[in-house]
C-alpha cells in the first residue's frame, strides 16, 4: 500500500510512525513541513508580505508551504492513503489541494478545539478524523483516538532521579515550579527543564534552558528516572505523549489530567492525579516498585497497532 505522511515533525515523534509501516511492508513517505523553510529574497519582500497577509490575506509564506507539499505529491504519485498530523498549521485550500492526491484523506489531531479552533474549518476536509480528545471526538461526531507509545525501553538503565519532566515556557511552569518545590521538600531528587526566555525566581531546582534539549538526551532523562511529571493543559482531557512515554519507558507517572483515571490502563500503584490547587504527593507512591499493565491492554498502545487502527489496515 502507498502511504504518505504529512506533519509539523519538530522533534522527529511522526518519523517512528514511517518507521513501523515500512516494517509493515507499505510503500511510505513523509513529508515534514517543519523543513520548509522560506527565506524573504529582499528586506522589500517581507514588507510586502506584511501588507498583503494584513490587507488581502496573501501570504507569501504560506503560498510557499503549498507549493513545496504538492510538489512532492506531484512526484510521489496518487496514494492510497495520506495521513496528516498538525493539520491545524495549514490552510483549508492547502488542504484542499492535498485531497485529490490520496484515495483516502486521514487526519488525527492531538491537541483540542478550545485551544486550536481552527481544527473545525480544516476537518471537514479529510475522509476520516481522529482526535485524542473525548469531548471533542463525542460532539463533532470525529473518532478517537489516543496518542501512542513510540518508544519501549527494553533494558533498565541506571536510575538518576526520581522524577523528569522537560516542557516549554508556559503558564503552566509556575505549577511545575510549585511542584518543584514540594518535591524538594519531600527530599525526592528530579530533574525537571523548562525550555524558553524566560525565569521564574523560586528556590527550587528547576534547569531554565534558552536550547532545546534534543530527543535523544530527553530519552536518557526518561530512562533515567523512576516517573515522570505530566502537567496537562487547562481545558484538555487528551492524553499528552509524556502519558505514552511513561508506558513505554515502565516508569510511574504523576499528572494534573484527571481524566487519566477513565482509560484502561490506569493503575493507581503507577499513576498518581494530583490537584493542581492542593498539591500532595504521598512519599508512599515512591516506594513501590511499578506494575506492568495487563499484556493486551499494553499492545493496543504501541505504535504499531496505533497505525493499523488508525489507517484501517491489516
Amino acid at each position: 500500500m502507498k502511504i504518505t505522511l504529512i506533519s509539523l515533525d519538530v522533534l522527529g515523534i511522526n518519523d517512528e510512525i514511517v518507521k513501523s509501516l515500512k516494517k509493515q511492508g507499505h510503500e511510505v513517505n513523509h513529508i515534514n513541513f517543519h523543513n520548509f523553510r522560506y527565506k524573504y529574497p529582499t528586506s522589500f519582500h517581507r514588507i510586502l508580505n506584511f501588507f498583503g497577509k494584513t490587507f488581502f490575506k496573501h501570504d507569501i509564506k504560506k503560498k510557499h508551504l503549498n507549493n513545496e507539499i504538492l510538489k512532492r505529491l506531484d512526484k510521489l504519485g496518487k496514494q492510497d492513503k495520506i495521513l496528516m498530523l498538525n493539520a491545524n498549521f495549514l490552510l483549508p485550500h492547502i488542504i484542499k489541494n492535498i485531497k485529490p492526491y490520496a484515495n483516502e484523506l486521514i487526519a488525527f489531531f492531538n491537541d483540542n478545539i478550545k485551544r486550536i479552533p481552527k481544527i473545525l474549518k480544516v476537518a471537514p476536509f479529510f475522509d476520516v478524523v481522529f482526535s485524542f480528545e473525548p469531548n471533542d471526538a463525542k460532539i463533532h461526531e470525529f473518532k478517537f483516538a489516543t496518542n501512542y507509545i513510540f518508544k519501549e525501553m527494553k533494558t533498565p538503565v541506571k536510575v538518576d532521579y526520581e522524577v523528569f519532566n522537560i516542557s516549554t515556557f508556559s503558564d503552566r511552569s509556575q505549577l511545575i515550579d510549585d511542584i518543584a518545590i514540594k518535591l524538594d521538600q519531600l527530599n525526592i531528587t528530579y530533574k525537571i527543564i523548562s525550555f524558553g526566555n524566560k525565569k521564574i525566581e523560586s528556590n527550587s531546582s528547576v534547569a531554565y534552558v534558552t536550547e532545546r534539549v534534543n530527543m535523544n538526551e530527553v530519552n536518557k532523562l526518561v530512562a533515567a528516572s523512576n516517573v515522570l511529571l505530566d502537567i496537562h493543559r487547562e481545558g484538555q482531557d487528551g492524553l499528552s505523549f509524556r502519558v505514552f512515554e511513561s508506558l513505554g519507558n515502565k516508569k510511574k507517572l504523576i499528572t494534573t489530567n484527571k481524566d487519566i483515571i477513565n482509560y484502561d490502563f490506569y493503575d493507581s500503584n503507577n499513576i498518581l492525579v494530583i490537584d493542581k490547587d492542593t498539591i500532595e504527593i504521598p512519599v508512599s507512591f515512591f516506594k513501590n516498585k511499578y506494575k506492568q499493565p495487563p499484556e493486551n491492554i499494553y499492545q493496543q498502545y504501541l505504535i504499531d497497532n496505533w497505525v493499523k487502527r488508525i489507517l484501517d489496515i491489516q
